[in-house]
């Protein structure tokens, strides 16, 4: 068992302000960093297992990357089919009921950095945190 908080601070200049902070008990957790190259238009996806189990019972989802470009993108896949690929232009948090809007349930999620192959200053390291209750 793990406890894990997260807090979420947006603020609109001259406007309002949403803060959220939440405690939740999981009971698996796990922190993968892929690295992705650049390899242009032709590039091979690197596929990233996620912890097995049923969609209902992971409860976050976060994945940031230190390069967000239109070149980067995630798709979603339940090993059988796969849910629209999304460009990376921010963090990506999911939590709860939300990770249902993926449309598959998230065992694992394949990445494309189309950035000019070669190019250094296109390298993104990725990060992902999952965290999920018991598979019944």
């Amino acid at each position: 068992m793990a406890n894990i908080t997260y807090r979420l601070s947006i603020q609109v200049d001259g406007g309002p302000q949403l803060v959220e902070s939440t405690q939740r008990l999981v009971q698996a957790y796990e922190k993968i960093d892929p690295g992705l190259d650049a390899g242009g238009a032709g590039v091979a996806e690197v596929k990233v297992d996620l912890q097995p189990g049923a969609a209902d019972k992971m409860v976050l989802m976060c994945v940031r990357s230190s390069l967000y470009a239109p070149e980067i993108s995630v798709t979603a896949s339940d090993g059988t089919a796969d849910a629209s690929p999304v460009v990376l232009s921010g963090p990506l948090i999911l939590s709860g009921g939300a990770i249902a809007l993926l449309g598959v349930a998230p065992k694992q999620l394949k990445f494309k950095n189309k950035g000019t192959a070669g190019d250094a200053k296109k390298k993104a390291q990725i990060e992902i945190l999952v965290a999920r209750d018991a598979v019944a």
